[in-house]
């Protein structure tokens, strides 16, 4: 696809495999965006290693898609955008996946999370604008986080012992722990993607739609 400048290839970030994809702007409307090959890639090889492995000391997963052209002027803005991108790669995975059986397709309720490749995951967006310092990046990305790895963490009871150095790094840094935060099951975690302060009148302009047959 014309738009990447760097493949799905893999970094080590604090322990963590990462794959990355570097795309110039945002996807529109009707066009899918240019990471889209690279994540089934990346889930599929991250899907083997892991039926391999069967082991939490395994290094943990997530790919990063980067849009190193795409201007960012508030954090609404940045929040419509990944919304948006979010629902174009929805459209292209829904012709051949249906949504993950483990978690909601419905964006309010507490047991939602995006699906790709019938696999869930946690979205953590990242931007310039962020009002939160371990969300600013020179450029708005997104990184795409499998909720399997979550669940194998709370079975090997070391999940709650990483979200708490997760927030107490977070805290430290920032002085305030992040108003969007909140444990899976308690609320819609649609509302932490973004990073924009959430309440009860956030909007997240999404809709999931059934496999198309």
């Amino acid at each position: 696809m014309k738009n990447i400048r760097a493949s799905a290839r893999r970094a080590r970030l604090n322990g963590a495999v990462t794959g990355l994809a570097s795309t110039t702007k945002c996807a529109q409307r009707n066009r899918p965006p240019a990471f889209v090959t690279n994540l089934y890639n990346f889930l599929a090889d991250q899907n083997d290693r892991g039926n391999a492995e069967k082991s939490i000391n395994g290094p943990l997963t997530t790919f990063v898609a980067t849009f190193i052209e795409t201007r960012i002027e508030t954090e609404m803005d940045y929040h419509t955008q990944m919304w948006n991108q979010l629902q174009l790669i929805h459209e292209v995975d829904r012709q051949y996946y249906s949504w993950d059986p483990t978690v909601s397709s419905d964006i309010s309720s507490p047991n939602f999370a995006f699906s790709f490749a019938s696999e869930a995951l946690f979205i953590v967006g990242l931007n310039p604008a962020s009002s939160r310092i371990a969300r600013r990046t020179p450029w708005p990305a997104m990184a795409f986080n499998p909720h399997s790895q979550f669940r194998l963490m709370r079975e090997m009871n070391t999940f709650s012992a990483m979200k708490s150095t997760i927030r107490e790094r977070d805290f430290a840094l920032q002085g305030s722990l992040n108003p969007a935060l909140a444990d899976y099951g308690v609320d819609s975690e649609a509302k932490q993607y973004s990073g924009l302060a959430a309440d009860e009148n956030l909007i997240c302009p999404f809709h999931a739609k059934g496999k198309i047959e």
